[in-house]
């Protein structure tokens, strides 16, 4: 932070209100305190150490003033440099600590100590927390790497088989479900003409061709066979390039471009593997693109 011209001033302004102040209010204490003492006591004290004690003292205080000021969240010093009225209230500030110097030091230890000890608290508190949230993300992280395990196909395992080698399916949307939107409702025909059992069928030829368009064939490729798999929600990036037979960086860098477009999601499994999911935009796609292709399809 860069301290300006009229910073400097205003400071030199505010240092030398702190002495005069300080020094005037521990020649009010002085007084007061003299004066106070029996005459039988005034012979045994030096009254120049007294004096030189009130005005080290009142002095003293007003430096601790600042600090008082930020303790009760004032803004009286910042405005005081443009406002002569907030100016008045710092003398006043430090005017009265100087006065009663010895109450105000001893006053202001305390508070600071009781805070400094409220702080230790908080933060012995906040280490606590701390660790109960780093257990509880491990072991979140234990259950996420456990369901990934149980979701992902193994580094070594052969390619699945998948149950639907030609077509891919599409149930009739069930009240609730947003994942599939109704594929009958979709092509003009009404929900109810249909059984609950029924399901929508197109060729898996005509569907790739489709998302190849977009995605190109290996990008469709790897879509089609996360969609149609039943056996796992996700698939490492091996057995995918097992699968196509093409190099497994081929696979990361199409897996990288569907999941920068949100379409995929990947994450680690606790041995490190990689794997790769169908994201909700994905299920979308094939939902949303399916029917336009059985209907293109009807009409040839």
């Amino acid at each position: 932070m860069e301290i300006s011209l009229q910073d400097l001033n205003h400071l030199r302004v505010l240092i030398i209100i702190m002495v005069i102040s300080g020094i005037f209010g521990g020649v009010v204490h002085f007084l007061g305190l003299y004066t106070s003492i029996p005459a039988d006591d005034k012979a045994k004290i030096s009254p120049k150490w007294i004096f030189w004690r009130s005005v080290c003292s009142g002095v003293a205080a007003t430096f601790i003033v600042p600090l008082f000021l930020q303790m009760i969240a004032s803004s009286i010093i910042v405005n005081s440099a443009k406002n002569l009225h907030e100016l008045l209230v710092f003398v006043s500030f430090c005017l009265v600590a100087a006065i009663i110097a010895p109450k105000f030091i001893e006053s202001m230890g305390e508070r600071l100590l009781q805070q400094i000890s409220e702080l230790g608290k908080q933060s012995t508190e906040l280490t606590r927390k701390s660790k109960e949230l780093d257990e509880e993300a491990k072991e979140t992280q234990a259950a996420l790497n456990v369901l990934v395990d149980a979701s992902t196909d193994q580094p070594v395992a052969e390619p699945v088989q998948e149950r639907t080698p030609e077509t891919v399916e599409v149930p009739e949307q069930e009240e609730g479900d947003v994942a599939k939107p109704n594929s009958v409702n979709t092509i003009g025909k009404q929900k109810n003409d249909h059984h609950p059992d029924s399901e929508l069928k197109w060729p898996k030829e005509l569907l790739l061709a489709h998302l190849s368009v977009q995605f190109g064939e290996l990008g469709a490729n790897i879509l089609y066979e996360l969609f149609s798999n039943r056996t796992y929600a996700f698939r490492s990036v091996t057995s995918l390039a097992r699968k196509f037979d093409v190099p497994a960086h081929h696979i990361d860098s199409e897996v990288l471009s569907l999941q920068h477009d949100g379409y995929v999601v990947t994450r680690r499994r606790h041995d490190g593997t990689r794997v790769v999911g169908l994201a909700q935009s994905g299920y979308l796609l094939f939902t949303n693109t399916a029917p336009a292709i059985v209907g293109t399809n009807r009409q040839a």
